[in-house]
């Protein structure tokens, strides 16, 4: 959800409460109607507004809409394809400065953090998707491909989806996400809304992958399971959910055998 599209969908949502002040009852299709007209705004914008008066209880409070709440139920506008839950207004774009932490500090942040929050397995393989919602966080659209990150206050943000990949990529991209959340914004103590570009500074890209690292591939555990696997990066790499190419820069920071062809 882009920050214009927050906006519309609040005036679209405040005009249809208005309507049915002024109207009483309707259905859904007339009340659609009267936003359009009163607003000029589209039936897809008017959607929006329906969906944001239904988060906020605002159509509740009108007397003789249960029938318009029912059938607003039927539409396909989900809390996954659109949250209008928040309109974050002047949220700035950011750039953000390079953590002072080490490469191993960095990785051992990720780790503390998944450790705090208790989302490892007895193998180690992180529920990713866990800590996000733990977090105050959502998996959603943001309108442009190059918007990764939108920050409404801490415990409070959107990661958006790569426009292409696999389950696995994309846990990897929230997993780098987070990475940037935490370094990039909390620890700076930063406050505010913010949106973080897809393409940042290089070194804070790399510090927030090393966070990630440290979050989906634990040290101990990833240890254990390196050495029980006689290295085989494929199968490590499934265990944690990552790719072989990731199971082995792991190992190798870790400071692990290579695996001996047979």
């Amino acid at each position: 959800m882009t920050i214009d599209t927050a906006a519309t969908a609040q005036r679209a949502g405040e005009a249809l409460v208005e309507t049915l002040h002024r109207q009483g009852p309707t259905t859904l299709d007339d009340s659609l109607d009267a936003v359009i007209r009163q607003t000029s705004c589209t039936r897809q914008e008017a959607l929006y507004g329906l969906t944001y008066a239904r988060q906020k209880n605002l159509i509740r409070d009108v007397p003789g809409t249960r029938s318009l709440v029912a059938a607003s139920d039927t539409t396909t506008l989900g809390r996954h394809q659109l949250n209008l839950g928040h309109v974050p207004g002047a949220a700035q774009v950011f750039d953000p400065e390079t953590s002072p932490l080490r490469y191993d500090d960095l990785r051992a942040y990720g780790e503390a953090v998944g450790r705090h929050h208790q989302i490892y397995a007895s193998n180690g393989h992180a529920d990713v998707w866990g800590l996000l919602e733990r977090l105050g966080g959502r998996f959603e659209r943001q309108g442009s491909d190059q918007v990764q990150l939108v920050i409404f206050g801490a415990g409070d943000f959107a990661i958006n989806p790569l426009s292409v990949g696999s389950d696995r990529r994309q846990r990897l991209n929230v997993a780098c996400t987070l990475g940037a959340y935490f370094t990039h914004y909390l620890q700076p103590g930063l406050r505010g809304g913010r949106v973080l570009r897809r393409r940042y500074s290089h070194r804070a890209t790399v510090q927030a992958n090393l966070f990630a690292t440290g979050l989906l591939a634990p040290a101990a555990e990833f240890t254990t399971a390196w050495r029980d696997l006689d290295g085989d990066s494929w199968r490590v790499g499934d265990v944690f959910d990552v790719s072989p190419a990731f199971a082995s820069t792991r190992a190798a920071a870790l400071g692990l055998p290579a695996r001996v062809p047979a």
